[in-house]
């Protein structure tokens, strides 16, 4: 099954990021809260593209393509 969003949130978030990044499809994109903890961090490097959007909420895609489109503003 193929998601368009997935929202990690909650406990063993560590273990949500890495199983979301071996599902990822090429337009998922993974939102992170409280991303500013540290001990998160290491599972974000399963993402091929990602980014920090504030403190507290990161952003993670299979391609930046992905991520960028997901994340540009209306006009």
């Amino acid at each position: 099954m193929e998601y368009d969003i997935v929202i990690v949130d909650g406990r063993m978030r560590r273990r949500c990021l890495l199983a979301a990044a071996e599902r990822l499809g090429p337009q998922t994109v993974v939102l992170l809260h409280d991303a500013w903890h540290t001990h998160y961090h290491c599972a974000l490097q399963s993402y091929p593209a990602a980014t920090f959007l504030c403190d507290e909420l990161w952003a993670g895609a299979a391609s930046r393509a992905t991520l960028d489109r997901a994340l540009r503003q209306p006009t």
